[in-house]
This record gives structure tokens, C-alpha cells and sequence, in this order.
């Protein structure tokens, strides 16, 4: 087997094959491509990153350049709205960790995309999200931050000429008492970098950079558990109920019409499982789905 010795040789292919299905309305193509993602051990903050991001840039850029239509490029961003649900499906969710997050873009950022995307990456990480979509008026955003007791306030802005309503916002939510925490997002972040830190809150370039920010922020990231560490815990509770049973390896893949070789991923925690292969996996065992997760809370 061929090594490959830097990821972006595993994003390319899977990026082009993602472009091509959201423009096909494939959305059976488009899960094959997120599957064999999974299978790659790749974290849902690289596949919305480098895959989906990156297929919906080719397309703006296919667009600008005229080689699609509007109607190809409004297509595939419909599709991928669902994709990106469809993507945290596949991952299994911790616990609640009693945090409140709101998310939106301020009055007239109609991209809704990066907001979305953060929105279902807190919520794989325990966080109660409410969602606000896009083109949310500063004054309003404030208000229903207040009235939630947010923890904290996610902007997504990706055109430079909506930084004056971001920092208007900013000020709104800092004169709350008390004030959650800020975080701003996308694109339009980088060229303003030194403005926007002016306004003491949380920059993050990407996906995954903010997602640490924020764990560090709230001191979550040694509170609980890690992706790697619910795998291992899923992996060795299967194991344990297989032996329990004098099951081999074979037996369950037999059973529950996987291959042998994916059972022995799973079962060293090396390999993404989607909820559907989980259902299979306490069939197969006959015991509940719920016994083969781990304990996700905190640990004392």
C-alpha cells in the first residue's frame, strides 16, 4: 500500500469528487464521498474544512469564471446544506456539557455556511446551539443572547463590506450583563484581523481553530472526553461483549455484514463509526446500542 505522506493527498480527489455530485444533484455520490472520509479517519472539522468547503469554493470559483450557472451554483449550495447535517449524523454527540452557544451572521451576510457548520461541530462537543441562520439584525442578535444567557456568541462574516454591523454587534453583546463570550469567523476575519481585535474577542481563521479556542475559553478540553477517546471506549465495548459471547471476529462481521478487517478498526478505536454501523454492531451482539458507548461525562 502506497503511504501517504501529506493529507492534502487525500483531500484532493475527495474534494473533486464532491464538486462533481453536488453539481450532478448526487446526494448518494456526495455520502460516498463522506464515507470514504470516515474510512480515511478523517474528524468532522477536516471534512467540512478541506472536503465540503473546499468543493463549494471550486464551485464559486467555476461560477465566477462562467463556466456554470447560477442555477448550478444555487444547486449545490441547497445540497449542501443537507450534506452538512448529514455529516454530523455519522459522528457520535457527548453529552450535554450545560453551555448555551448562539450563532448568526449580522444584517446582510446572507452566507450562511461557516455558521452552520460551527453550530453542528458545538453540538457534537455537548453544546445546547441555537441556530439563528443568516442576516440577523445586530440589535436583535443581542437581545436574544441576552435572553438565553448565552455562553457565548458565534459571528460568521464573509464579505469585508459587513465589518461596520460585526463590530456594531460586538458592542451590543459586550454591554450585556453579563457578557458572554465572542467569537468571530470566515474569510473576512483575516483582512481585518487588527480591527476586530480591537473589540477583545475570539478570532478564528477556520473551523478547527475556533473549535480549539473555544474549548480552551471554557476549559473543556481536558473535561472531556476526546473523538479518539469515545472511539477507543466504543471499540473496547464491543470487544468485551464479543468474547463475552465467544464471538470471533469473523462471526460478528458475518452477522452484521461488515468486513473483518473494519471490525478490527473498530475495535482498536482506530476507525470512525456512524450510528447505523453502531445499530448493526448491538444487533449482531443483542445488546442495546446505548451499552456499546462509553460514559461521554466528565470524570472527577
Amino acid at each position: 500500500m502506497t503511504k501517504i505522506k501529506n493529507k492534502k493527498d487525500l483531500y484532493k480527489p475527495l474534494v473533486g469528487r464532491m464538486v462533481s455530485h453536488l453539481l450532478d444533484n448526487d446526494y448518494a455520490g456526495c455520502e460516498s464521498v463522506i464515507n470514504d472520509s470516515l474510512r480515511l479517519q478523517l474528524q468532522p472539522g477536516e471534512i467540512y474544512s478541506h472536503i465540503l468547503s473546499a468543493a463549494m469554493r471550486q464551485i464559486g470559483k467555476l461560477w465566477h469564471s462562467g463556466k456554470i450557472s447560477i442555477a448550478h451554483e444555487h444547486l449545490a449550495t441547497q445540497m449542501t446544506a443537507t450534506i452538512v447535517d448529514m455529516v454530523a449524523d455519522k459522528f457520535p454527540k457527548l453529552s450535554s456539557n450545560g453551555k448555551i452557544a448562539i450563532i448568526a451572521t449580522t444584517s446582510g451576510e446572507t452566507h450562511w455556511m461557516g455558521a452552520k457548520v460551527f453550530s453542528k461541530l458545538l453540538e457534537l462537543e455537548g453544546w445546547e446551539v441555537h441556530y439563528l441562520g443568516y442576516d440577523t439584525p445586530q440589535t436583535d442578535l443581542a437581545s436574544y443572547a441576552d435572553s438565553q444567557l448565552a455562553d457565548i456568541v458565534v459571528i460568521s462574516i464573509v464579505r469585508d463590506s459587513y465589518i461596520p454591523g460585526t463590530i456594531e454587534a460586538i458592542d451590543k453583546i459586550q454591554e450585556l450583563d453579563p457578557a458572554p463570550v465572542i467569537l468571530v469567523g470566515g474569510p473576512a476575519t483575516e483582512d481585518h484581523f487588527e480591527l476586530l481585535k480591537e473589540s477583545n474577542v475570539l478570532l478564528a481563521p477556520d473551523f478547527i481553530s475556533g473549535m480549539d479556542m473555544v474549548k480552551d475559553a471554557f476549559g473543556l478540553s481536558a473535561e472531556f472526553s476526546s473523538l479518539q477517546e469515545i472511539l477507543v471506549g466504543i471499540g473496547t465495548n464491543i470487544q468485551n461483549t464479543r468474547k463475552s459471547r465467544s464471538m470471533s471476529q469473523m462471526e460478528l462481521a458475518e452477522i452484521a455484514g461488515v468486513d473483518r478487517a473494519y471490525i478490527s478498526l473498530v475495535e482498536n478505536g482506530k476507525q470512525n463509526i456512524t450510528m447505523s454501523a453502531l445499530h448493526k454492531f448491538s444487533e449482531a451482539l443483542g445488546v442495546s446500542l446505548i451499552s456499546l458507548m462509553p460514559s461521554l461525562s466528565s470524570t472527577e
